[in-house]
């Protein structure tokens, strides 16, 4: 399916290409064709955050996620947690943890 998009999309010319909601971007990223506007937004916020974390602190969040354990308490950790009381790099890592070890993004 994706694959087929991807096809569809390099097949028209355009300057702007723009994802109203972007996912973990299985379209986004997976693109050959850079046009010269990008545009990505999704109803949740924590997508939002994530990927402007990734823009502006990659490095740091990375050192953080890596040192990351998985495990079940850790993911019930993440799970209780309510996004609203962490900063920013810490509502990404737990955006990014939860996608990584729940099915299909379910939590």
């Amino acid at each position: 399916m994706i694959s087929s998009c991807i096809k569809i999309i390099e097949a028209i010319p355009h300057c702007t290409y723009a994802e109203l909601f972007i996912g973990m971007g299985g379209i986004f990223f997976r693109r050959k064709l850079i046009p010269l506007y990008e545009v990505i937004n999704d109803r949740s916020g924590d997508v939002v955050i994530f990927f402007r974390v990734l823009q502006r602190h990659y490095h740091p969040f990375m050192d953080l996620f890596e040192s990351q354990i998985s495990s079940c308490e850790a993911f019930q950790s993440f799970t209780l947690r309510d996004p609203k009381t962490l900063t920013d790099l810490e509502r990404a890592l737990r955006f990014l943890y939860l996608q990584r070890l729940s099915f299909a993004g379910q939590v």
